[in-house]
This record gives C-alpha cells, sequence and structure tokens, in this order.
C-alpha cells in the first residue's frame, strides 16, 4: 500500500504517541527549547550543570571522593565563572575507576552498556542511560535540515517517520533489512555493515535503496564515502534523498564534495560520541564553514586549553563533555579529546544554541616534528585542492619520518598531484617533518570510520 510523507508521519506521531509517550513528551521539550532567547538557553544549560554536578556527588561514589580530594565543593558553583574551577575527568579515570562512577540502584534500572571504539588506545567501559531518548534528538536536528522553523514539531516536508538507508556496525544478528517495531510502520529502513562492504554486498545496498526510496542515508563517514565512491563508478544516481548525516570521522571538503554529486543532496556533520551519544549537527544554513549548533540544553561543551582552562571564543582547544541526561554513570567535564572552538555569530536560522567549528579531529590524533612539537588538524590537509585527491593517510614512523598515502583523482595529471601536494607539505611544514609521498590505489577505512593519522 502507498503511502505519502504525510500520512507516514501521522501513524507515526500517533502510534508513538500512544507507544513511547515519554519519547514523544521529550521531543515536545527539545522543540519548545528552541525558541528559547540566547540568555534563556544560557540560563537552562547553567540551572541542568548544576543539577547533574550536584546529583554525581551525592550519588557516585567516584566524584564524591575526586571532589573531596581536590577540596571542591559542587555548592561552591554559583554563577558561570564559578564553573571554571571544576575538575575535569579523563579516560584515565574512567578505565580505573568505572565500577565507583556507576549510581548504585540507578545502574541496574536503566544502565545500558556501551564501549568506546578503542580510536585513541584501549577501548573505554561505559554506561549510558536508557531514559535518554535518543530518538527524539534525531527528529530534532533533521528538521533543521528540512528547514523546520524554530518551535515547530513539523514542516511542510514531513520530517517524521520517514524511510531511512544505515551504513554502520550493524548489532548482532541483524540483517540489511532492518525489522522495526510496528509502531514505526509503514516506515522502512535497510542497513549495509561497514565492515563487510564488498561489491556484492553495496549492489545489494544499492536495489534496497532504490525499493524504499530513502529519505535519509546515515552513516559512519569513511564507510558513506566508500559507498559514494563505489556508485559513482558504477554510475548510479540518487534521488528523493533530503539528507546524507555523517559521523565518527571529520569529513574533509573533498569528501563532502563527491558524496553531494552522488547523493543529490547535502551532507551534514553530526558530533556524538559513545560516552555522551549526540552532542551538535550542522546548520543547514553554515554554507562554506559547516558550523554546527551544540545542543546545549541537553549537553554542555567546555572548550579548554593543556592547563584545562577555558579558551575565548574563537580559540582552539580540547573539548570537555557535560551530559545532563546520563544519571546512572554520569559525564562532568569530561575530556573528549575532540578539538574545535566556538564561532560568536548569530545565525540565520533563527536558533539561539551555541555555534562550533567542525571538528579537527582528536587531541590524540597528530604528527611529531623533528623538535617533538604535535601538528594537529591534519584532516583538513586537501581541504583546498579538493578535486586533487580521492584519499589520503598519514603514516609516522618510528624515526619520525611521515609517509603520506595519496589515492590520486584519475581525472587529474599525476605530475600536477604531485607537484601541489609537495608545494603544500613545503609550506604547512618547512621541513619540520620528512615526508614521503606514496600514491596508493585505495585506503580502507576502519569499521567505517577514517584513520587520518597511525603512529607505527
Amino acid at each position: 500500500m502507498f503511502y505519502t510523507k504525510r500520512e507516514k508521519e501521522r501513524i507515526f506521531i500517533d502510534r508513538t504517541k500512544r507507544t513511547y509517550p515519554e519519547i514523544w513528551r521529550y521531543y515536545e521539550d527539545l522543540i519548545h527549547n528552541e525558541s528559547l532567547s540566547a540568555d534563556e538557553l544560557r540560563a537552562l544549560n547553567f540551572k541542568r550543570r548544576c543539577e547533574i554536578l550536584h546529583f554525581a556527588y551525592r550519588n557516585s561514589p567516584f566524584y564524591k571522593k575526586f571532589y573531596d580530594q581536590n577540596h571542591f565543593n559542587p555548592a561552591d558553583v554559583k554563577t558561570e565563572s564559578d564553573w571554571d574551577v571544576v575538575p575535569v575527568i579523563t579516560k584515565q579515570m574512567i578505565r580505573e575507576h568505572s565500577e565507583d562512577l556507576k549510581v548504585p540502584g540507578e545502574i541496574d534500572k536503566y544502565g545500558r552498556s556501551n564501549n568506546t571504539g578503542g580510536s585513541t588506545g584501549i577501548p573505554l567501559k561505559l554506561f549510558n542511560d536508557k531514559r535518554d531518548a535518543v530518538p527524539s534528538v534525531y527528529w530534532r536536528y533533521r528538521g533543521w535540515w528540512m528547514h523546520r522553523k524554530p518551535g515547530e514539531l513539523s514542516s511542510p516536508k514531513s520530517i517524521l517517520g520517514q524511510n531511512e538507508a544505515k551504513i554502520y556496525r550493524p548489532l548482532p544478528n541483524t540483517k540489511n533489512a532492518i525489522t522495526l517495531p510496528n509502531t514505526y510502520k509503514p516506515m522502512e529502513m535497510v542497513q549495509l555493515d561497514a565492515q563487510k562492504m564488498d561489491e556484492g554486498k553495496m549492489l545489494d545496498f544499492v536495489n534496497q535503496m532504490k525499493r524504499i526510496k530513502p529519505v535519509y542515508l546515515q552513516g559512519y563517514a569513511g564507510a558513506v564515502y566508500e559507498f559514494a565512491n563505489f556508485c559513482k563508478v558504477k554510475r548510479v544516481s540518487f534521488t528523493g534523498l533530503t539528507g546524507v548525516e555523517v559521523v565518527s570521522t571529520p569529513t574533509n571538503l573533498l569528501m563532502r564534495k563527491t558524496m553531494e554529486e552522488v547523493f543529490n543532496c547535502k551532507v551534514f556533520d553530526t558530533y556524538a560520541s559513545n560516552e555522551s551519544l549526540l552532542i551538535a549537527a550542522e546548520c543547514p544554513y553554515s554554507t562554506d564553514e559547516h558550523y554546527l549548533h551544540v545542543f546545549s540544553d541537553i549537553k554542555h561543551i567546555d572548550i579548554l586549553d593543556e592547563n584545562n582552562k577555558m579558551v575565548p571564543v574563537g580559540t582552539e582547544g580540547v573539548v570537555a563533555i557535560t551530559c545532563f541526561n546520563n544519571r546512572v554513570f554520569p559525564f562532568v567535564k569530561y575530556l573528549l579529546g575532540d578539538r574545535t572552538h566556538y564561532i560568536e555569530t548569530k545565525c540565520d536560522c533563527g536558533l539561539s544554541f551555541p555555534v562550533i567549528a567542525r571538528i579537527q579531529g582528536r587531541e590524540s590524533s597528530y604528527l611529531i616534528t623533528k623538535d617533538n612539537s604535535k601538528v594537529l588538524g591534519c584532516s583538513a590537509f586537501f581541504d583546498d585542492y579538493p578535486d586533487l585527491v580521492m584519499a589520503f593517510q598519514f603514516v609516522q614512523h618510528r624515526d619520525l619520518s611521515v609517509t603520506l598515502k595519496v589515492v590520486p583523482n584519475k581525472n587529474v595529471e599525476e605530475k600536477e598531484i604531485v607537484n601541489k601536494i609537495l608545494i603544500r607539505l613545503q609550506n604547512m611544514y618547512s621541513g619540520r617533518i620528512d615526508f614521503n609521498l606514496k600514491l596508493v590505489n585505495s585506503i580502507p577505512h576502519d569499521g567505517g570510520k577514517i584513520r587520518y593519522i597511525i603512529h607505527e
């Protein structure tokens, strides 16, 4: 039976209200917060920060002991300037004290185990809160991409209950066609395993997408990019997609250009982590900057220097996250390790949520120069030449020399590619690193995630 987008949305909303009323109420709360002024949003953010700070101190054995040892009392945080003295939490602390971080009573009822991927070392064992209604957050920012007006539950184009395609590492025992609860029918969803992307599986995924005609494509940036290149070679084109959502890896301009050409729609970055789940999403009005709105009604981002002090707006630093909705395994001023900076701007979209620049990669993702200093931000190395290469990766060897692997664009002469890369290396690093340039046919992603820098 054929359903229009409007009919599918109406069915989806009615069933969600009946079956998962708490998720729908959360969505309504998120939409309400879009209408807040910047001052009202800042006040709400600070209030919720203080609430989770006091909750963690009262209920998590780790925070009680850690704060007391550091002579810090949450009661001392009364104004925004006081927040700077809240001690930071590191990955090593999570690794060593995961049992004490748990909130007794809450963890057994509402805890959901979720380990990090281990891209920066040993994976972390952590827990999310089942009461954190993540789907509601998806619905909100996808509405932004459909130009839904702030404070409205839907848009004239209909945004809820539409078909989706995903490229992820699936949960155990799931197949390409995902069986959804009756609540979501007639919505359909198909999935490609990011760890098993051979030609046959990608062709099958193309056919699945052609069948259900998804409105959204979502997945790991590296895997979506590989699929886009496959479709480009096979001359497969798509119509009907309203947005491609990519996560897990900073998306450079050469990746974005290819994906937008193949999928005939805009590509949007979202910022998330296993620890804190969804944090920010790209604004469709950001054009060349591709900046993101922070979900400051449910998360708070501090951007810190090497001494864990807050940096001024416009200055790049390391992200520390505070999550308002995790009351089983609290994260309060937790150093994620990603790098970005706040942007002072009044966005044309009408939202008051604060704005950050696109993520520049992990603090632990860097090259080491001959004088033992660190070079960060390599994911954007080819942003000035998005048509020059298809993919790239820096491999730093034990002697600190670096091999730059490059998949050349076949439409550009090899001599031009080599000359431009060598000039760029000289301009950026001025002999501080010894480079070898290696042209290759492909650079595999890691289960959908791109590793721009590898250390031997």
